[in-house]
């Protein structure tokens, strides 16, 4: 029988269990914030049984805000979906909040019981507030990348295009740090501060206080042409415009060589 000396404490009770659960590596800094929590308010622990039945996502965010939590209660299903929607040529952008620093449009895990399509239009409502009807499969394929979630280093991705009549955004407070649509030269500058970051032009710290484009949804747009299709637009208002001045400078013109046309 253990003496209550060397009889296991609930907190190194619960390492021992959180570890087990979550992985050591992440569990670690999370029990020694919790630890110190405690011990800073002088309040009794639950026992390790006890937190870990109720480790749920939303105690994280209350414990820990959400950077940590998103990943201490879920493990990677290695599956992703993902939509580009587009509101005429404006495409809608999240500057993520967790995970990987950067703009994207709306992502997420497949949930257990879904499809991909299922679940993009799930996290659609989620992330931005928008509603799906339809959407077209544009690719799959696999990224290697680190996931923000405990357990995997690559996804299986499948990315869809969706087109909505309403312009409304929803933010989601604990996805997203900001959440707007962007005109073409807009996502086109977001990408190229991407390059930028990928050219190693600019440092980490920069890159986390002014991102661009989420380095995996950049590869994405740019596989599948989407940056392409912005530059046409981006060329396509421009030449409208320049037409548009051109016609008005003729114009003044005209009217200035014919004086019975002036008002």
């Amino acid at each position: 029988m253990m003496s209550e000396q060397t009889r296991a404490t609930p907190l190194t009770e619960m390492y021992s269990l959180g570890a087990r659960r979550f992985g050591s590596a992440r569990w670690s800094g999370m029990y020694m914030q919790l630890a110190a929590e405690w011990q800073k308010q002088q309040v009794r622990p639950l026992s390790a049984a006890e937190l870990l039945e109720n480790f749920t996502w939303a105690t994280c965010m209350q414990a820990w805000g959400p950077e940590t939590a998103h990943g201490a209660d879920k493990h990677c299903t290695r599956k992703v979906a993902g939509v580009i929607i587009w509101h005429g040529d404006r495409m809608a952008l999240q500057e993520r909040l967790t995970g990987a620093c950067g703009f994207a449009p709306s992502t997420g895990h497949l949930e257990a019981s879904e499809d991909a399509r299922e679940a993009v239009i799930r996290e659609a409502y989620e992330e931005m507030g928008i509603t799906l009807t339809n959407c077209l499969l544009m690719a799959t394929g696999r990224r290697f990348e680190r996931c923000k979630r405990y357990g995997s280093d690559y996804h299986d991705w499948s990315v869809f295009e969706a087109y909505v009549e309403s312009d409304v955004l929803e933010l989601n407070p604990d996805e997203a740090k900001q959440i707007a649509w962007y005109e073409p030269y807009q996502v086109l500058e977001l990408a190229r501060r991407t390059e930028e970051y990928l050219h190693q032009c600019v440092s980490e710290e920069d890159w986390r206080a002014r991102p661009g484009i989420e380095v995996v949804w950049y590869w994405w747009m740019r596989e599948l042409g989407v940056l392409s299709r912005l530059a046409q637009f981006c060329g396509a208002q421009i030449a409208e415009s320049q037409m548009q001045s051109m016609c008005l400078h003729w114009g003044e013109r005209e009217t200035a060589n014919n004086p019975e046309e002036r008002v």
